[in-house]
């Protein structure tokens, strides 16, 4: 009796043993939604897929499709999810979450989104239309990958706050500058291709084309750090690069930010930014300053951009410091400035300091090389000063090297003529119009070293090849201050030096 009671026991056993079997088996088809620690590939999927959160899970996922609905895809804090060869296509939420984890996009496609997500930032909550929101973690886009047709939202999302506490967010277009994990695809169809508070942005390499902007970095107290490495920002609708923000700082090592018809190459508001390599052109205006920026330029090439004011940099506000140590500013066209042009405005304006660098082959109606006017800004304390570089071979109505209007002006050392030194004003052109090499009306130069030569004055009736002096303007010149070999053709002429 004992025996058979033992087999009963035991047959229950195996037929609860079954059971959970095939409950786990239909939990694996059906239930695709739940699987933990588990590499997918191949099929369509409908829905969300959020495995339960642990700390040493890395998944993968291979040659899947999400079908419509919405998040598909939550990576926590502790997960690395790596995404190879997968299209997520019409989410109604934000089509990825990344909330800690870290997340590998290869040769995948984001389509089709008219997502919005909200995020409480601490204290409130904002609503982002997106196909990928980034809380804290790290997203890196591999391959071909490439986001597009995200109406009226931003392609990615990157949020470096939440419930009042900072996190930590980095984004990585292409995972080396070498070439290592290179991004090739692009982000295009958005409202802007990026959209940050507070985050780290590394492009090495890939595309951001045909949004309205490529980056956009909004206030926040969080640090933003957007550092271009390569790839290319271009054919935008405004901006290239737009920032908001007294901690968001712009590095510009290489690539290109070209082509935005009716906008800027980067546009900077109470920011910090940086050019030490890379190319701005073809831009309608290549950087603008607007209040409270520092603009460094050790490096790069800014070519080719038109704009009314500044067409290579332009500083419209107060507070703005400006300092050109290397690079070249070259071929730029404008009504004022056609390199540089600084308008300060309120009760401070803008410093312009020179140490280096080329300023060559610009043209404007007035300023061909520098533009700056004074005459809007309350405190008479504002000095610009060149220390060394090259301004030459720029051409305009009036000033073809420097124009000074209400502005204080110390020349050190530097060139504004011709391209055979490094240190001076030469061989810049005024046409029809007054001073070859430097316009100045009710301004101060004192000129303690540098050269000003070969410089023109063509037309009819014109004054001053070198410098020409108007309205009040004084010049004082040192013992080590060089002005020669300048000249004005016409026939009405006078003024050479």
């Amino acid at each position: 009796m004992q025996k058979k009671s033992g087999f009963k026991i035991n047959l229950a056993t195996h037929i609860v043993a079954v059971i959970a079997l095939v409950v786990g088996i239909l939990t694996t088809i059906f239930a695709f939604g739940n699987l933990p620690e588990k590499n997918i590939e191949g099929g369509a999927v409908e829905g969300v897929y959020s495995p339960v959160a642990d700390n040493t899970q890395e998944v993968v996922i291979e040659d899947v499709e999400f079908l419509g609905g919405e998040t598909f895809l939550r990576v926590k804090k502790g997960t690395e999810y790596t995404v190879k060869n997968c299209t997520f296509n019409g989410a109604t939420n934000a089509a990825i979450i990344v909330e800690g984890g870290v997340l590998n996009l290869v040769d995948c496609e984001i389509k089709n989104s008219t997502s919005n997500i909200s995020v409480d930032m601490g204290g409130w909550s904002e609503i982002y239309n997106t196909a990928i929101c980034v809380n804290g973690g790290i997203l890196n886009l591999l391959g071909t990958t490439r986001i597009s047709g995200v109406t009226n939202s931003q392609g990615i999302v990157l949020v470096s706050e939440v419930d009042g506490f900072e996190l930590n967010t980095v984004l990585n277009l292409g995972t080396s500058v070498s070439g290592e994990g290179e991004w090739i695809g692009s982000i295009s169809g958005c409202e802007s291709a990026i959209y940050t508070l507070g985050a780290e942005v590394n492009m090495n390499s890939g595309t951001l084309t045909g949004n309205n902007y490529g980056v956009d970095v909004n206030w926040t107290d969080i640090e933003t750090k957007i550092n271009i490495n390569s790839g290319e920002i271009s054919n935008n609708t405004q901006n290239g690069i737009q920032a908001y923000g007294y901690n968001a700082t712009i590095t510009i090592n290489g690539g290109k930010i070209s082509n935005h018809e009716n906008g800027y190459g980067i546009y900077s508001d109470d920011s910090t930014v940086t050019l030490k390599g890379g190319e701005i052109c073809g831009n309608a205006g290549g950087i603008c300053m607007s209040d409270d920026d520092v603009l460094t330029m050790t490096g790069g090439e800014i070519h080719d951009n038109e704009s009314t004011y500044g067409a290579g940099i332009y500083s419209g506000g107060q507070y703005v410091n400006v300092q050109i140590s290397g690079g070249k500013i070259y071929n730029n066209k404008a009504t004022y400035g056609g390199g540089v042009c600084l308008c300060g405005d309120g009760s401070n304006g803008s410093y312009l300091t020179i140490t280096g660098g080329n300023i060559y082959n610009n043209t404007a109606e007035n300023g061909g090389g520098v533009y700056i006017d004074g005459s809007n800004i309350s405190e008479s304390d504002v000095s610009h000063v060149i220390n060394d570089g090259a301004i030459y071979g720029n051409t305009a109505t009036n000033g073809g090297g420097i124009y000074l209007l209400s502005s204080s002006l110390t020349i050190n050392g530097g060139l504004i003529g011709n391209d055979d030194e490094t240190n001076s004003i030469a061989g810049n052109t005024a046409t029809t119009g007054y001073g070859g090499g430097i316009y100045s009306s009710g301004s101060t130069i004192t000129m303690n070293g540098g050269h000003i030569g070969e410089n023109v004055v063509s037309g009819a009736s014109v004054y001053g090849g070198g410098v020409y002096l108007c309205e009040a303007s004084t010049m004082t010149m040192g013992e080590m201050a060089v002005i020669d070999s300048n000249k004005t053709t016409g026939t009405s002429s006078c003024g050479g030096g």
